[in-house]
């Protein structure tokens, strides 16, 4: 992973505690960078996918403009607060629970996906922990659970599934393969502690669906 290093900002940083059940608190500073700050992403090269968050609006909007430009997947990973402009730019948004209750204004997660398909043209889904991922299937609600496992850290669980549902997409899976893909990974990266060191690679994660199809 590149990394491009800016003077007089400070990195975003986080306390967390984990619980044995696996379930984890974050306490996290952050230091917003502005839009002056864009023309650092005109040096990326082109990707075959591109991944966005909310925590720097400015950025995620270029970055799905980048995407848009290239005919790209433009992945953005909508934790509240997210923009609008934001989740109209990207091809494709995963929300949290938390990151699309708090954009619709909707406590249930199939109105709040229904009120986005009625307004938007881009794929929307939203991750649910172990409940899976729901998304709307022309106009059908869909519901993809993933394989339970016992949690020891759920720590970065997200992040895995977001770069493995993105890169699924590069590799020109389809939304639905790439979520079975995201699905794995995400629960394989619980079953291991440490939320950089759990991140399993993709020899893992094929050996986990060998014995996930097995064991059904």
């Amino acid at each position: 992973t590149s990394v491009i290093q800016l003077e007089d900002h400070q990195s975003s940083f986080s306390s967390i505690v984990i619980e044995n059940s696996g379930e984890r608190q974050i306490l996290n500073y952050r230091k917003t960078l502005g839009p002056e700050n864009l023309e650092v992403l005109q040096k990326l090269p082109i990707q075959d996918g591109y991944l966005a968050d909310s925590r720097w609006n400015e950025a995620a909007i270029a970055t799905l403009k980048l995407a848009d430009k290239f005919s790209k997947p433009g992945v953005l990973d909508a934790e509240a607060p997210v923009s609008y402009e934001a989740v109209s730019t990207a091809s494709h948004v995963a929300f949290s629970r938390q990151g699309l209750c708090d954009f619709t204004q909707q406590d249930d997660l199939l109105s709040g996906l229904r009120s986005l398909s009625n307004r938007l043209n881009n794929w929307i889904c939203v991750t649910d922990g172990s409940a899976g991922v729901y998304y709307l299937d022309q106009g059908e609600p869909r519901n993809i659970l993933g394989p339970q496992v016992l949690a020891v850290d759920t720590l970065g669980a997200g992040d895995v599934w977001h770069g493995a549902f993105v890169l699924g997409l590069a590799e020109g899976k389809n939304e639905l393969d790439s979520i079975h893909f995201a699905n794995l990974a995400a629960a394989l990266k619980c079953t291991n502690f440490g939320a950089r060191a759990g991140m399993p690679t993709r020899s893992d994660v094929s050996d986990f669906n060998l014995s996930v199809i097995e064991s059904e």
